[in-house]
């Protein structure tokens, strides 16, 4: 009876290796994809802020266009557009 249950036991072993094989590389797999999802919303979201700030952009042109004032002079920093303020005398 002793051999019967050291083949059993192997055969356990063996299956719980692949197991825990399979397991790890479904686990593996996943962090893949979350950090895959991690890049992808970063890129969005970088692109989304670019998107407004050139949007905010053409409505502050608009506003001037509309209120006949002069385009104020304007310096790119980063992401942001930023207006140079104007000294009147």
């Amino acid at each position: 009876q002793a051999p019967i249950i050291m083949m059993s036991q192997r055969r356990q072993e063996s299956k719980d290796r692949l197991r825990s094989f399979n397991d790890y590389r479904v686990n593996l797999k996943a962090e893949l994809e979350v950090r895959h999802l991690h890049e992808k919303l970063d890129y969005l979201i970088s692109r989304q802020w670019t998107r407004l700030a050139e949007m905010q952009q053409m409505q502050l042109d608009a506003m001037h266009e509309l209120a006949g004032a002069k385009k104020p002079k304007r310096a790119v920093r980063g992401r942001r557009t930023v207006k140079a303020v104007a000294e009147t005398s």
